[in-house]
């Protein structure tokens, strides 16, 4: 009965050291798992809070750069829109005597002088649509180009255009011929804009 009561007692033992060193090595692999795992989140955390740290500078930098670019922007419009003023000015004033003296035939001696004046009129209603154009340009990026749409015949529209830029084109040794389609009576434009896009 000794024997016995020692043999189970080496058994108890033995099964409680067992279970002593399996409950250690699970202990010791669970905080493993945790303390990597614990490791590897807060890496993640902290690789979160540099990207979201980058995000919030480059978005900084990309808002002052916008506002860079809109300052820019607007200084350039203002220059423009001075500019076409300035330039717009002496050249109404020279186009009203301009006109003045092209309609006073009687004043005008030859044939070579009216063309020379027909010239200048034609070259300074030129350089009066690119001004406009600019002036145009200036409003479409400032979002104040405003179209005016009226119902016009589009024969005696076009007509007119060509009829006021026949001269330039017998110079050239050209024959200009517009034919519009009795389908197409009238057109919604705006008279103005459509009218300088010749001159």
């Amino acid at each position: 009965k000794a024997t016995r009561t020692t043999e189970n007692l080496r058994k108890d033992v033995a099964n409680d050291s067992q279970l002593f060193f399996n409950n250690l090595y699970f202990l010791l692999l669970t905080s493993g798992i945790v303390v990597t795992g614990n490791y590897i989140l807060n890496q993640i955390r902290f690789r979160e809070f540099a990207l979201r740290f980058e995000l919030d500078r480059n978005q900084k930098a990309l808002e002052e750069n916008n506002r860079k670019l809109t300052e820019l922007d607007e200084a350039k419009s203002r220059f423009f829109a001075n500019i076409s003023h300035e330039l717009r000015t002496p050249l109404t004033l020279l186009l009203a005597p301009l006109e003045t003296i092209i309609h006073q035939k009687n004043h005008i001696d030859s044939q070579t002088q009216a063309n020379l004046l027909s010239t200048m009129h034609t070259n300074s209603m030129r350089l009066l649509k690119l001004i406009n154009d600019l002036l145009d340009l200036v409003k479409m990026d400032s979002g104040q180009l405003k179209v005016k749409n009226e119902s016009i015949d589009l024969d005696r529209f076009l007509k007119g255009i060509g009829s006021s830029i026949d001269f330039m084109i017998q110079d050239n040794g050209l024959h200009l011929e517009i034919e519009v389609s009795p389908d197409i009576q009238t057109l919604l434009i705006d008279r103005d804009k459509i009218g300088r896009a010749h001159v």
